[in-house]
């Protein structure tokens, strides 16, 4: 290029040698520098065109057309300001013309309005965003890029202030950047407010004791405590929407922040707001993930508790002078109140367990109570006291003191009452209690008959078994032989049957070497009509699988209460609890519940009630009925199980379960039922369903077995088609505190094939003496005698049968069976037909059918199992029906006739079966959960819903219920306990 006229300069890398490089070039020109911004306030390029070329003056090209041939030109004269061409195109250099006298200010970087600029040490105005690059990076237009560029060597500069610009804006973004991280920090903290008073809400139980213990009710920290848990949810969602905002200020004024404040302290500012609301948010995660799934604020109040009671009963004790703690002293005044209530309930001599010496217990209550009675699980009162001599009254806390002798060995709970005139009232707290003999000896002692018996006394046995266990007498149940008739004879549709041993030979001319017999369904869990293990041991209760409830259940308020939440897992897409996913709620016989690996607090905890839920997450928890806590370690199988655990209805620590699902993403693994001692969780056995000599594939086992407690056979069914009698060969000693079992159980099975299509059997089996009943996927129903192994009769109920056949003995002694199908098979929207049977002969009494809509995705008809009604409920069976008109129906029947006595929309399909609730008066109420997570309380008699509680999930597991509180797990991985008020 000319030097003369078309010289350009380019960017230099540092200010050091740009200035060199400019005084080498003012020195090379005619005396022409380059103005300072001292002497002109500022610069604009003009036209070549418009420039006279005399000195101090750029030269004027000879045409338009030649200026647009070349892009910049070198100042020739004057220290003119350059000039670009009209093709050069960079945006913000003015192409109008000016006068000699004109002024020029800088170039700039970015297409906007021309900005003056002022000296400034810290700013240069050419190299402002690239300073090693400088404009020629920056500048591009129609695609192409200047490489070439004049600049300003003398000065550097910064924008001019302008009114509400600027300068300006350095504090207008300090206070955006304040206003926002303020939004973010108050959100955050309401956020975690939330959380924490969630968190608490569901541990109140013994949040309030410990606040009783402290006799802090009235402070004013309880006062904001209490307003924190009232309003967890507003904290929580509006924690939440403060964030969210915050977030959204910060996306909105990023721009205005990063471009101008120019310091380092807007920079700071703006990346501590966003590191403390990541910080925030995280926190908010961990404090949720640590307080509710390891419950350390539970913990703690657990351990707070333990603590304070310690001490109260060794100043108790103190106090009381003879080591009888004196229980209402610690105990902070009541309210006044019209109703008698009981506040405590204790034992006084806890390690007298034996028939020799009365049991003494002291019982508090408020000054209402005129009275109090202690009864048994049976109802039989077993102490009265009443009048004003019975009681001590301190500090508004009347405390009873009350003997209990026992006559004959008793396993059960004990619970006290307070009575006045308005009737009796207790807090539902119990002690359980085993009376053992004093001194076994080898030789039996007859026990006295208070009457004298028609039939002849059976004699001692010679020997005595090592076991606390007595043998039972033989039960008086009256057992009839069902015989099928004409229209159910097992031929007229199984075209073929088989009994095989468990490698799958089959066995001819087969006679049970035990017999397997059970008793009436209350007698289930007694022995002598006491009962062994207390509460729900297996699906809906028993062998006539008529209901999931035991005790009973006081409600007027039918304000159904979350007392507790657990959360549990998934394995792939296993979530939570599923079909029929149903818990076992037991209470130990004591001996039994000291001799298992239960965390020492819950060990010594009197009566305590465990729960036991398998779910599809592979583990089966075990916790505490009141307070959800952890007894033990769950059990881990790592595949899913979608059915119910079985525990020896003895109380032996013997738990089986079936395994839902073998083939996940990682492979394949075995599949059957499981049999696990409840000592020490160790696995005892497990009985493979994939069988080689079955009719179906699949070797998962969703029913819930039933054990023989005389003989140890299992009696189950298997999704293979195969029912089993599995000998288990049980010895439990107490105490040796051992307990085993077959490694390989002796196993019979009886095969069938049926024309209409698949055997594989989902549903549990019900019994009737040695009679098993059960239903499959086709709809074929039989009853099969358990001695010989052959089908007695056989139904088509015309579709898949997936609910849990129910029985009943009336009082004419006619066998009730009840059962519903779905429209599985028929894959079109069509009839559930809902059955009486006589379970006898297999002729249907009645049946009632109803519209339901098919789904291929959730199944419609009765998939849930019935409810027997019982008590004041006495003449009506409950069905539950999905996918109707309504969503889904529950539905009343009459037993004798079919005839509906209510039924009622619970607005959303459900699997999970209903669950009847009797209070001591004989009252009954429905409790139904539906597949949006609604938990609703209907009038047993008329259908009316009288309460709700929404939890969160599907709930397609099955409820159970011990005295008030309900245990029910749902597809949303987490499990509640709910009170029933």
């Amino acid at each position: 290029m000319d030097n003369e006229e078309t010289k350009v300069y380019a960017p230099v890398e540092s200010t050091r040698r740009r200035r060199q490089q400019a005084a080498r070039l003012m020195e090379s020109e005619q005396g022409g520098v380059v103005p300072r911004a001292s002497d002109t306030a500022a610069y604009q390029p003009v036209r070549r065109s418009a420039l006279k070329s005399a000195e101090g003056t750029l030269p004027r090209a000879e045409t338009e057309e030649t200026a647009d041939e070349t892009e910049f030109d070198d100042i020739v004269s004057g220290g003119a300001a350059p000039r670009r061409s009209a093709r050069a195109g960079l945006s913000g250099l003015s192409s109008e013309r000016a006068s000699d006298t004109s002024i020029y200010e800088p170039l700039r970087t970015r297409r906007r309005e021309p900005q003056k600029y002022e000296p400034s040490d810290a700013y240069n105005v050419i190299y402002k965003k690239d300073k090693s690059q400088g404009l020629a990076n920056a500048s591009k237009r129609g695609g192409r890029e200047l490489t070439e560029m004049p600049e300003y060597f003398d000065e550097k500069y910064r924008p001019a202030k302008k009114k509400g610009d600027g300068g300006n804006r350095g504090g207008s973004g300090a206070l955006i950047s304040f206003a926002v991280l303020l939004v973010v920090l108050l959100g955050l903290a309401s956020l975690l407010g939330g959380v924490y008073g969630y968190a608490e809400i569901n541990r109140r139980d013994a949040i309030n004791e410990a606040v009783d213990l402290a006799a802090a009710a009235q402070s004013a920290s309880e006062a904001v405590y209490l307003w924190v848990l009232s309003n967890w949810m507003v904290l929580a969602i509006g924690g939440a929407a403060a964030v969210a905002l915050g977030f959204a200020l910060i996306s909105i004024s990023r721009h205005a922040v990063r471009n101008h404040l120019r310091h380092r302290t807007a920079s700071f500012i703006l990346t501590a707001l966003i590191v403390v609301s990541v910080l925030g948010v995280g926190g908010a995660y961990a404090v949720d993930t640590f307080i509710m799934k390891n419950d350390m604020f539970a913990n703690g109040m657990i351990w707070t508790k333990g603590k304070a009671d310690s001490a109260i009963e060794w100043i108790a004790g103190k106090l009381g002078g003879n080591g009888t703690p004196v229980d209402f002293t610690a105990t902070p005044t009541p309210k006044a109140s019209n109703t008698p209530a009981v506040s405590g309930f204790y034992v006084d001599s806890p390690d007298l367990r034996d028939l020799t010496a009365p049991i003494q217990f002291t019982i508090r209550t408020n000054t209402a109570a005129t009275s109090i009675r202690i009864i048994d699980s049976d109802g039989v009162v077993r102490a009265e006291l009443m009048g004003e001599d019975s009681f001590l009254e301190q500090n508004g806390v009347r405390a009873w003191k009350a003997n209990v002798q026992f006559a004959e060995r008793y396993g059960g709970t004990l619970q006290a009452q307070a009575g006045s005139a308005a009737g009796w009232n207790t807090d539902g707290s119990v002690i359980d209690v085993f009376i053992g003999e004093p001194d076994p000896t080898p030789t039996p002692v007859p026990t006295p008959s208070p009457t004298p018996s028609p039939s002849p006394v059976p004699t001692a046995e010679p020997t005595a078994e090592p076991t606390p266990i007595p043998t039972p007498t033989p039960n008086p149940f009256v057992l009839q032989d069902p015989t099928g008739s004409e229209n159910t004879l097992p031929d007229n549709l199984l075209t073929k049957t088989a009994i095989l041993k468990g490698d799958g030979t089959e066995i001819l001319d087969y006679l049970a070497s035990k017999d397997v017999v059970f008793g009436a369904p209350e007698d289930y869990n007694k022995v002598k009509g006491v009962p062994i293990l207390r509460g729900v041991s297996t699906f809906r209760g028993g062998p006539f699988r008529q209901n999931a409830a035991y005790g009973t259940a006081e409600l007027t308020e039918f304000k159904p209460e979350i007392i507790w939440t657990r959360n549990i897992g998934a394995i792939e897409g296993y979530t939570g609890v599923g079909w029929t996913g149903q818990p076992a709620i037991v209470v130990w016989p004591k001996e039994v519940r000291e001799m298992m690996n239960i965390e020492p607090a819950k060990q010594a905890k009197e009566a305590l009630r465990e729960v036991i839920y398998a779910t599809m997450d592979g583990k089966i928890y075990f916790w505490d009925l009141e307070d959800g806590e952890p007894t033990r370690e769950p059990i881990n199988i790592k595949y899913p199980m979608k059915g119910s655990v079985t525990i020896h209805p003895w109380g032996y620590p013997l738990m089986l379960i079936g395994q839902s699902v073998s083939i996940l993403n990682d492979g394949r693994g075995a599949i059957g039922m499981h049999a696990f001692n409840l000592i020490d969780q160790s696995k005892l056995f497990l009985l493979l369903g994939t069988n080689k000599a079955a009719n179906e594939s699949s070797g998962a086992f969703d029913a819930s077995a039933l054990i023989d407690p005389k003989t140890g056979v299992m009696v189950q069914t298997g999704e293979n088609g195969l029912f089993y009698l599995s000998d288990l060969d049980i010895n439990f000693s107490a105490a040796d505190k051992t307990l085993t079992a077959a490694s390989a159980p002796e196993t019979v099975t009886y095969r069938y094939s049926a024309g209409t299509g698949k055997t594989g059997i989902e549903a549990s089996p019900a019994v009737y003496g040695q009679y098993v009943y059960f239903a499959d996927a086709s709809g074929v129903l039989q009853c099969v005698d358990m001695k010989t192994m052959e089908a007695v009769w056989a139904a088509d109920m015309g579709d898949n049968t997936d609910a849990t056949i129910a029985l009943e003995v009336e009082a004419d002694a006619s066998v009730a069976l009840y059962t519903g199908n779905t429209i599985f098979n028929r894959k079109q929207n069509s009839d559930a037909t809902i059955r009486r049977l006589d379970a006898l002969t297999g002729e249907e009494v009645w049946q009632f059918n109803i519209r339901c809509d098919y789904n291929s995705q959730a199944m419609g008809g009765v998939v849930a199992s019935p409810v027997v009604g019982k008590n004041k409920l006495d003449n009506l069976v409950y069905f539950m029906v999905s996918r109707t008109s309504d969503g889904g129906t529950l539905i009343a029947l009459d037993k004798k006739t079919g005839e509906v006595a209510w039924r009622t929309s619970t607005e959303k399909y459900s699997w999970s079966s209903p669950v009847a609730v009797y209070n001591e008066a004989g009252d009954g109420w429905i409790i139904q959960a539906n597949s949006e997570g609604k938990l609703a309380i209907y009038d047993g008699l008329t259908g009316k819903e009288l309460g709700s509680v929404k939890l969160e999930g599907n709930v397609e597991g099955s409820p159970a219920v011990f005295g008030d509180i309900l245990v029910v797990g749902t597809r949303d991985k987490k499990v509640y306990g709910v009170r029933l008020k």
